[in-house]
């Protein structure tokens, strides 16, 4: 059986409600022959956590840096707020 938990933020909106902040859709990233992120998808609403989790070299910092811009994906695609 799933869990729910339903937080408010400092603006009152229940945590989830509103347009997603930020989405990415199948995500990858390829050094050579290497692939070290594998089709990543995710979305955040406003006032949600998230948090990424894995083992070491699991491509954590890969799916970061591509979400924030600093590396260009193979492929997929992601956006912020507009």
């Amino acid at each position: 059986m799933a869990a729910t938990l339903t937080m408010t933020d400092r603006t009152g909106q229940q945590d989830g409600a509103g347009a997603d902040v930020l989405t990415a859709t199948d995500l990858v990233r390829d050094y050579g022959k290497n692939r070290v992120v594998d089709g990543v998808t995710l979305s955040v609403r406003p006032g949600q956590v998230v948090g990424l989790l894995g083992p070491n070299g699991a491509g954590k910092t890969t799916t970061f840096y591509m979400i924030v811009g600093l590396l260009a994906p193979t492929s997929g695609s992601w956006a912020g707020p507009t």
